[in-house]
């Protein structure tokens, strides 16, 4: 499993970026992150047990804090907006 992310662009406390995750699972504790999906297909299970489709064009929020599962059955690339 291989994962990658660039951030494309700083503007105060606003950073612009991508990330891609290859076939595989891995976990992640959020910040705030608006973001739209560009390629692939994910569950993404949060530590309450709520589970999320992530497919092209999906667009979603992740609340900072968030104790997160991605499973990634198609590989993902998506565009992420943050406020530090």
């Amino acid at each position: 499993m291989t994962t990658g992310i660039a951030a494309t662009d700083t503007e105060g406390d606003m950073e612009v970026g991508a990330w891609e995750h290859s076939l595989g699972t891995s976990t992640d504790t959020e910040v705030e992150e608006i973001f739209i999906t560009i390629t692939g297909r994910v569950n993404v299970t949060c530590e309450r047990g709520r589970e999320i489709t992530l497919e092209l064009g999906t667009i979603g929020l992740l609340p900072s804090g968030a104790k997160t599962t991605w499973t990634v059955t198609q590989p993902l690339r998506k565009v992420w907006v943050t406020l530090a």
